[in-house]
Parts: structure tokens; C-alpha cells; sequence
């Protein structure tokens, strides 16, 4: 892989850094917050340390990309398994009674649907 070259990354490596990124701290209402609370446009910002579910995802070199569509639709699935309702993973996300808890539940489901051959966009 040349310097130019952007790493691959497949839908279940990027459920995984979602995952870690949602345990290391979590908003809603905004892609990513700062230490103080404030809303960041840009989940990259170095100055983020808490982000939604989509936020959690963002990485540069994934920008739509097959692999982050396919994560977001297992997202999507696992979150549909949680609630019994299919959501807009936005709306997931922002739901007053959702916690840290659910998003990790809805990442490991997710991990699992990842893994099941049958399982496709």
C-alpha cells in the first residue's frame, strides 16, 4: 500500500472502532462534543471526545464507502432488533430514554449480524 493509498477497512473493523469510540464517550444531538459540551461538526476534530452513532463511525478514510454504507445498515438492523422498530440510526441515537448501555448492545448485536454469511445489504 502506497502513502496514498487509504486503508481498507471492512464493515465489522469499523463497527469495532464505532464501538470503542462510543466507549470512550457518547452525545446525542450532534455528531461529536468537545470536553465542554460543544457541539463539533467534524466527529475528526481533534478536540472530540464524545460522539453519536453515526459519529462514532466517521473515519476519513471510510467516507462513503461501501464498507461504512454496510456498517450503517447493520446498525440500522441491530437497532430494529433492540426496539422492535425500525429507526433512522440519527433518531436512535438522540431517543430521550437511549444510554450508553443500548449503543453497546446495538454494537454487539451489530457485530454479530456482521458475522452471519446469510446477513447482506
Amino acid at each position: 500500500m502506497s502513502l496514498e493509498d487509504p486503508p481498507s477497512f471492512t464493515p465489522k473493523d469499523l463497527l469495532l472502532r464505532g464501538r470503542e469510540r462510543i466507549q470512550r464517550g457518547w452525545c446525542q444531538w450532534s455528531f461529536a462534543q468537545d470536553e465542554a459540551g460543544n457541539s463539533l461538526d467534524n466527529p475528526q476534530s481533534d478536540k472530540a471526545c464524545a460522539f453519536c452513532i453515526r459519529g462514532a463511525m466517521a473515519y476519513p478514510p471510510a467516507f462513503y464507502t461501501e464498507a461504512l454504507h454496510t456498517a450503517y445498515y447493520f446498525l440500522e438492523d441491530a437497532a430494529t432488533e433492540y426496539t422492535g422498530r425500525r429507526h433512522a440510526l440519527v433518531s436512535f441515537n438522540d431517543h430521550p430514554a437511549r444510554s450508553v448501555p443500548d449503543l453497546l448492545a446495538t454494537f454487539v448485536t451489530a457485530l454479530r449480524l456482521a458475522d452471519l454469511p446469510t446477513h447482506t445489504p
